[in-house]
């Protein structure tokens, strides 16, 4: 009978600690999460971001009233990696990592291109009177 309790006894051990260790996984698990529901935003505030972001270029990147030409941006190209998903109330919201999760599989890119413009100076028509010269 002693036999019987102590095989019974190591198995009861055996299986409380695979439930410890379930725990413990569950608990890392739901911590991450929490985590993620803190880092959050809405495809909304984020595309306002980047245009935003696009205006405060276009406006600050001038060049000297005398040089030729002007700069604008040609090409803004954004591969986002984030997760999709609801909030409360049912609204799409992207989920964003936080910085000491990025990895380099995790980093978004942001391409964008900017070309010259040349400007354009109006002409000033000068009088040909002197020389007896019409614009005809």
């Amino acid at each position: 009978m002693r036999i019987i309790e102590d095989e019974e006894r190591r198995k009861l051990m055996a299986e409380l600690e695979a439930l410890k260790k379930d725990r413990d996984k569950y608990k890392e698990e739901l911590e991450k999460i929490r985590a993620i529901k803190a880092h959050k935003a809405s495809p909304t505030l984020l595309a306002s971001s980047f245009v935003n972001a696009m205006e405060t270029m276009r406006t600050e990147v001038k060049t000297p009233e005398e040089s030729p030409v002007d700069y604008r941006i040609k090409n803004f190209d954004v591969k986002l990696k984030t997760g999709v998903g609801l909030d409360d109330d049912d609204n799409v919201i992207l989920i964003l990592p936080k910085a000491e999760e990025l990895t380099p599989d995790k980093l978004s890119t942001i391409k964008f291109s900017i070309s010259p413009v040349p400007k354009f100076k109006p002409r000033i028509k000068k009088e040909r009177k002197e020389s007896g010269m019409s614009d005809k």
